[in-house]
């Protein structure tokens, strides 16, 4: 919030910072009633307001905001008096040809090398840790706020949208010509960015590098909430149990069932660790346990249940989209409109159902789900999803920063999941590649493979099929088929399935 404050400092004309999520807006209130503050609806953007006076004289009030900064904080009004903020305020990087410029910011000098026009980054999204601070009117405000920040490398600069990046590694920050667009991108290397030091890691405590090795074994896996003082409806007849000895934390299980291909749970009990690999989704259900002495802990890795017969909402995945900030959202952000989008949404144990079903109630065909868990969609959805591009910057089905996962839901609900599956040479299911006119497209290149595998089955007449390794069809074999053959699988991704793995479907009017 600081920065943003330091920001409103520096406009000459702003009465108010606006921070919402990591976006600042520097605002002008036209008259004292439209800039008086109510609550905000429940959201996971955190809205923060700080009201700036450079008159002393001014009779502008100062409301209490409930969602401001804690009170440790600096007091708003002193952001714009005291001398470093007028510093600040005066300073401003020069783009010239020199070898580097320098900005003086609120507590060190700043040097950026020249900026770099239309060019872009080798690693793309996957560059390093971006921070947006929404729009700006100039490359130079954007050097600024990188400067204001002791871990900020380079300046990037999209279509007046600012973003300030502390590179993961040297190769992956180097620049590169950006394809023709109407973006204009823009890059300024800061003088104190230093790729040796970010190559290798010699500062980090042990805690550090337990964290950051936790961090890449679940990176591309659904991690669920973790459940409390409860255990495995089979109990020890739930599946295979691999006892991995004391650990400190559940997170501690939870990275070593990560690093287990055969893993779907991690089990803690009294800081012992156990591996389960489960029999069958029902057998890995959860109870509540009888004692809580033992502190019982559980999550699920890749954890795919079969849907309540009577309330799924199916979906297809239509891939990842690029966003971009929040005055131009490629569909509208839909948090804090419906209760089941009131709590924070990285702490949602399925935020693709969940958005789901807000879009279904609405009546809207597509939705996307960004940065965790942010859930967006509207009547236009279908439409504008793909309006900035494709993205490679999605994570476990659940979006990245500015990348939307995308889904649409079917016309008439006429399918519905039933988990996913390992398979093994003896298949449970039938290939169906090539074998009928809607399968004979690439599987890559397939716009909906959940419905044109269904559209297969209903041909045949039969009610069970599956996607297998990214979207490739198969049916049952007969009516009524054993796809609980070879247990559960945490291989399947987006409905699709995944290697030697199904996402098993059921046609609904099957019923």
């Amino acid at each position: 919030m600081d920065l943003c404050k330091q920001r409103c400092c520096h406009s000459g004309a702003c009465d108010a910072a606006f921070l919402i999520d990591e976006n600042c807006y520097a605002v002008k209130c036209t008259n004292k009633d439209l800039c008086r503050v109510r609550k905000a609806k429940s959201s996971g953007l955190n809205p923060r307001i700080a009201f700036l006076s450079t008159d002393p004289d001014e009779d502008l009030e100062e409301p209490v905001v409930e969602e401001s900064e804690s009170s440790n904080s600096p007091p708003a009004s002193s952001a714009s008096t005291t001398g470093e903020s007028k510093e600040n305020a005066g300073a401003s990087p020069s783009s010239t040809n020199a070898v580097d410029s320098t900005t003086e910011g609120a507590s060190n000098k700043c040097s950026h090398q020249p900026i770099l026009n239309n060019v872009t980054l080798t690693g793309g999204i996957r560059s390093g840790k971006f921070k947006s601070h929404g729009h700006v009117d100039n490359m130079k405000d954007c050097i600024q706020y990188c400067c204001d920040q002791d871990e900020c490398d380079l300046a990037f600069m999209v279509k007046n949208t600012c973003f300030s990046l502390k590179c993961l590694d040297d190769k992956l920050c180097r620049s590169k010509a950006a394809k023709p667009s109407p973006y204009h991108p823009m890059v300024a290397y800061m003088t104190r960015y230093k790729p040796q030091k970010i190559a290798t890691e010699t500062g980090s405590t042990k805690g550090e590098i337990s964290s950051s090795n936790e961090e890449s074994t679940c990176k591309d896996m659904r991690v669920s909430k973790i459940y409390n003082d409860v255990t495995l409806n089979g109990g020890i007849n739930s599946g295979d149990f691999t006892d991995k000895g004391h650990v400190s934390s559940i997170d501690e299980c939870v990275s070593k069932c990560c690093d287990t291909d055969t893993c779907n749970v991690a089990f803690v009990i009294k800081n012992t660790c156990f591996l389960v690999k489960c029999k069958s989704y029902d057998n890995c259900g959860l109870k509540s346990a009888r004692s809580e002495y033992y502190s019982p802990k559980i999550a699920y890795i890749n954890w795919n249940p079969p849907k309540d017969l009577d309330d799924a909402v199916p979906y297809t995945y239509k891939g990842c989209w690029r966003d971009f900030d929040i005055t131009a959202f490629a569909m509208p952000l839909m948090e804090g409109t419906d209760p089941k989008l009131s709590e924070p949404y990285k702490k949602r144990s399925d935020p693709v159902s969940t958005c789901s079903r807000v879009a279904q109630d609405r009546g809207y065909r597509v939705f996307a789900v960004q940065n965790g868990g942010a859930c967006f969609s509207g009547p236009d959805g279908e439409q504008t999803y793909k309006r900035y591009g494709k993205s490679d910057g999605c994570k476990s089905g659940k979006g990245g920063p500015f990348a939307n996962n995308v889904y649409k839901t079917f016309d008439d609900g006429s399918v519905i999941g039933l988990g996913c599956w390992a398979d093994l040479k003896d298949r449970a299911f039938r290939r169906m590649e090539k074998n009928d006119p809607l399968l004979r497209d690439s599987v890559a290149q397939r716009s909906d493979p959940i419905g044109a595998c269904a559209q297969v089955a209903q041909k045949l007449n039969v009610p069970y099929f599956a996607l297998q390794k990214g979207g490739q069809c198969f049916v049952g074999k007969s009516g009524e088929i054993d796809y609980q053959r070879y247990l559960p699988s945490r291989k399947c991704k987006y409905g699709l399935g995944g290697q030697m793995a199904n996402d098993v479907y059921m046609l609904k009017k099957s019923m």
